[in-house]
């Protein structure tokens, strides 16, 4: 059976209540004693999480540290080189940048299933990080899994790529090292103030969190590599735009083009339903539903289309109880924003954006109409494959705040 506990560690628990400054000693004299003189690999996403633990982990081991990054072609345009760069000016030990695309684009050609896509690439990044353990002979990974990665998991809201002890992998069997995750018992507000304590510029530790198997999961359905390179336009576009406007977390979606509903179940507007599912939380289980957008046809006047985007966007809220109380199908929403044409053809493009402390649960953020159409119009003139724009409206829960 998993376990509900990361690990039989009373030393890491304890640690978890203490004040930052006394947290980044203490975890360095826990990882120093858990390494037990072995040289250890650490595995750098760019996001605070993995940073944090792997510069305790420099803190403690110095030299025996092998930092890398694995570019796994699901990345933000200039990714690999802006994560090497940031790590690089706060560690002395310099990051390594791995890259392993054709690995990953083969390892999921083909998979349309959330769940099953997710497991293919857990399943090639352990066996990236396996080979380099066996290359330069290193026993143990370092990794930023924090408390919300395996609680969600465990749970079943969705599996994340980086938890896998819980779940009954055991990696010395299976890889060929052992796992140490010194953030386990930590939140992701607790791992901020770790990382001001050991100097992280505060721009970095700012920055909006990015999932682990990247642009992979904003890719609902089948990935191919039209869907990734327009997703990561689309994506550049809209972290630029919505940066300073007090989200947690704001980014892209890319769907294929959603079918018009011949019944529609929220009245006067068009509704338009995704052929993709999408994660959401029901209780404390993950479950896979129905995503519909609603908003004004794209042979409507532009007034009346920006008039009607407007009411539905004002009154999300009321959109959402609508849709929520008289579907069982669907339980997230969107608004559209902009529109070319209605046909079938191309691409929908969701902009998602939250405000939240620990993750676990998020509100919309809800930025001014003008803000947000000035945005979509520009999201459109991308590509011609991309039909139409949209803004979810779903909190967390019903929603997931990832896609997949």
């Amino acid at each position: 059976m998993p376990s509900t506990q990361p690990y039989d560690d009373e030393e890491l628990l304890k640690a978890s209540a203490l004040p930052p400054s006394k947290l980044v000693e203490e975890l360095t004299r826990l990882v120093k004693q858990k390494a037990d003189g072995e040289k250890v690999l650490a595995a750098v996403s760019g996001g605070i999480d993995s940073t944090v633990a792997a510069l305790v982990t420099i803190r403690a081991l110095g030299e025996r540290v092998h930092p890398v990054f694995i570019d796994t072609g699901f990345m933000r345009e200039g990714e690999a080189g802006q994560v090497k760069s940031s790590f690089d000016l706060v560690s002395p030990r310099k990051l390594r940048v791995i890259n392993v695309e054709e690995r990953f684009y083969t390892a999921v050609k083909g998979i349309s299933d959330a769940e099953k896509k997710r497991l293919a690439f857990r399943e090639t990044f352990y066996s990236v990080l396996r080979d380099l353990t066996h290359e330069i002979n290193v026993g143990l990974l370092v990794q930023g899994t924090i408390a919300p990665d395996w609680i969600e998991t465990t749970g079943g809201i969705k599996t994340q790529h980086n938890v896998l002890r819980q779940l009954g992998i055991r990696t010395e069997e299976k890889f060929g090292f052992r796992l140490l995750e010194p953030l386990a018992y930590l939140y992701k507000d607790q791992v901020r103030a770790l990382g001001e304590q050991l100097g992280l510029p505060q721009a970095f530790i700012s920055r909006q969190p990015f999932p682990g198997p990247g642009l992979l999961v904003r890719v609902p359905g089948e990935v191919i590599r039209i869907k990734i390179d327009l997703l990561r336009a689309t994506t550049a576009i809209v972290e630029e735009k919505m940066d300073g406007l007090g989200g947690s977390q704001w980014f892209a979606a890319i769907f294929d083009a959603a079918n018009k509903r011949d019944q529609p179940l929220v009245s006067d507007a068009d509704n338009w339903v995704f052929t993709q599912k999408v994660t959401g939380v029901k209780g404390d289980t993950r479950v896979y539903g129905g995503f519909i957008g609603v908003g004004p046809s794209a042979n409507t006047s532009p007034r009346e289309f920006d008039n009607k985007a407007y009411r539905l966007y004002t009154d999300a809220n009321t959109l959402l109880r609508e849709v929520l109380n008289t579907s069982d199908e669907f339980f997230r929403v969107c608004v559209r924003l902009a529109a070319k044409h209605d046909s079938a053809q191309g691409y929908s493009i969701v902009i998602r954006a939250v405000k939240t402390s620990d993750f676990m649960t998020a509100d919309v953020l809800r930025p001014n109409f003008p803000t947000l159409k000035y945005l979509a119009e520009e999201i459109l003139e991308i590509h011609p494959d991309i039909r139409d724009v949209y803004y979810d409206v779903t909190p967390k829960p019903p929603a997931t705040i990832e896609y997949e």
